[in-house]
């Protein structure tokens, strides 16, 4: 059975050592759920996308790239997964200016919701939900600390965050 995973930046900044605060054994543990990640063929990246179903203007991905190298274990980790083609993409409206963009969600998931720039892992989770409503799908975190505050009301529209740092 196929899972759908949205990785958040900073899951790839810690597996790539990039995450200064860590403890060598907590980017060992990000690093190995990473490389497990990348082994497992069932295993989907979920991305925004304008073109969608093709892999076009994601603000998922300009992220990534903005905070990481091309050589970081974390990219390599995505570009296998996107050269594999273990991806899918979901178009999701955004709003606000080209510097300060955030995808739009019903306000009962943006209250008290402490980092906007978030909202776009939220977004393309419940259109993957609203394509395929049997499933779930997670969004892996591993420093931020607001995930585990709206942990429960995500769950309510099926989607699990997976905290791999406690």
């Amino acid at each position: 059975m196929s899972k759908y995973y949205l990785v958040d930046t900073n899951v790839l900044l810690a597996a790539s050592g990039m995450a200064t605060h860590l403890g060598k054994s907590q980017v060992t543990t990000v690093r190995d759920w990473l490389t497990k990640f990348q082994q497992d063929r069932d295993a989907f990246l979920l991305f925004d996308s304008e073109g969608s179903p093709a892999l076009t203007k994601s603000r998922i991905l300009e992220e990534y790239l903005r905070k990481m190298p091309k050589n970081a274990f974390g990219w390599q980790v995505i570009k296998a997964k996107i050269d594999a083609r273990s991806y899918r993409c979901y178009r999701v409206a955004y709003e606000g200016t080209p510097l300060h963009e955030y995808a739009v969600l019903v306000p009962t998931l943006t209250r008290g919701w402490i980092d906007p720039s978030d909202r776009k892992f939220i977004a393309v989770a419940l259109e993957h939900i609203k394509a395929y409503p049997r499933q779930r799908c997670r969004i892996v975190n591993a420093t931020d600390q607001d995930w585990s505050q709206c942990a429960s009301t995500l769950y309510q529209h099926n989607v699990e965050i997976e905290q791999l740092l406690p």
